[in-house]
């Protein structure tokens, strides 16, 4: 440079030489000009880590030392924010924030964004209620971003005010104990976005509910197709009923040995039971799958099985005449279930007999449950008539044979 003065210079050691015009006469002399041992920059900060909940806010802050005598500007995503030229700002709406300062010597440095965030949490969706039972409920909602915890507000339906209080909830279901049964409820939920319930949303839509009634025990047990070792129990349906449980033993046996079943229909088909035993049951119904909603037992309903008692009398006719065939059987059957069929060694598959020549009969019962018994009955017949003499009588007169008198006709 050939100027008297010089500007604008960085930092660095500068020499001179001045040179008068008329005598030619020269001075040298050097001048260093010195700079900050740093840079100059700014780093600013947000209290709570930049995020809060609504009706809050975030205070910036430079992350050193503010000098008093430097000047300052916040800045947000539309430039410069008016009025606000102190060293910290309070933010109250989400962004991107940054700070220039100009220190008094004329230097300019500006933070990298801060981006604070205020959070207004949204009112639960996605309510339900399940698990409905005699004196409880679960209820259910969808999971809220952001949202600290919850609120609900429940009451009998019809009431005025909302008497349960259900708060600070954590996770997206809560059970309700100790409810009446055969009665509606409504419910309603909020989310929280701050520990301390001060920033919430508005309440949800009313969700409602009926508890359970009390299960009713069936009406009229019947025992019915009772067999050898089989037997069929039925009751009366009843109205919204999942299933019931049955409960059968020997009558002479002890309580602890009951047999349980469950079913879903209103009958149940017993096998493989003793022959000839007293049987007792009992049923309850069930009004959800769980078993939380049950009816009381019935009384016992008593039963018998069957037993193979057949028993088979019979009377007979002899043959009157040698070779004849006016014999006959009468047989008389007791004891036994249901029907009968029979069958005789001579085929027949009558109850009683008739025109039967001299023999024996042997027959087969059997009744309705397979039960059989057998006998035989033996027919006889005279002696056939034989002479060693030669008698020659008229038609109607008399001959004595032996003891015997015979008249021809």
């Amino acid at each position: 440079a050939t100027t008297e003065d010089l500007t604008s210079l960085a930092a660095g050691t500068y020499s001179v030489t001045v040179t008068d015009n008329n005598w030619g006469c020269t001075e040298t002399t050097s001048v260093t000009i010195t700079q900050p041992a740093t840079s100059f920059s700014v780093s600013i900060q947000a209290s709570g880590g930049g995020t809060v909940c609504s009706g809050s806010s975030v205070t910036l802050s430079m992350t050193t030392w503010a000098a008093p005598s430097n000047t300052y500007q916040w800045n947000d995503a539309n430039g410069a924010i008016s009025g606000a030229t102190s060293s910290t700002y309070t933010a109250t709406t989400s962004g991107d924030y940054n700070l220039t300062v100009t220190n008094t010597a004329g230097c300019t440095a500006t933070s990298s964004d801060l981006a604070v965030s205020i959070i207004t949490v949204s009112v639960p969706s996605g309510l339900s209620t399940s698990n409905i039972g005699l004196d409880r409920a679960t209820m259910n909602w969808s999971a809220v971003s952001d949202a600290d915890h919850y609120d609900i507000r429940m009451r009998v339906q019809g009431s005025s005010s909302w008497a349960v209080a259900l708060d600070n909830l954590y996770g997206t279901s809560k059970e309700k104990l100790n409810l009446t049964s055969s009665t509606t409820y409504e419910w309603k939920i909020r989310s929280a976005c701050s520990a301390d319930s001060s920033s919430v949303s508005a309440w949800s839509s009313i969700e409602s509910f009926t508890t359970a009634s009390p299960c009713t025990a069936p009406l009229n047990p019947v025992t019915s197709g009772i067999g050898l070792t089989t037997a069929t129990l039925d009751w009366t349906a009843v109205s919204g009923a999942w299933g019931y449980i049955v409960r059968y033993k020997q009558v002479n046996q002890g309580w602890g040995t009951f047999i349980f079943d469950t079913v879903t229909t209103n009958t149940l088909a017993l096998s493989s039971l003793s022959q000839g035993t007293a049987y007792h049951w009992q049923v309850k119904s069930m009004c959800d799958a769980n078993g939380t909603n049950n009816s009381g037992f019935t009384s016992l309903t008593v039963f018998s099985t069957g037993a193979c008692n057949l028993s088979l009398v019979t009377s007979n006719t002899n043959v009157g005449c040698y070779g004849g065939s006016d014999g006959a059987i009468d047989l008389t059957v007791s004891g036994g279930s249901g029907s009968y069929s029979y069958l005789w060694s001579d085929g027949s598959t009558t109850e009683d007999l008739t025109s039967l020549a001299a023999g024996t009969y042997t027959v087969t019962v059997t009744d309705s449950w397979g039960c059989t018994a057998n006998t035989s009955v033996t027919i006889t017949e005279n002696a056939a008539i034989t002479s060693s003499n030669t008698q020659t009588i008229c038609n109607g007169q008399s001959i004595t044979v032996g003891n015997n008198t015979y008249t021809t006709s």
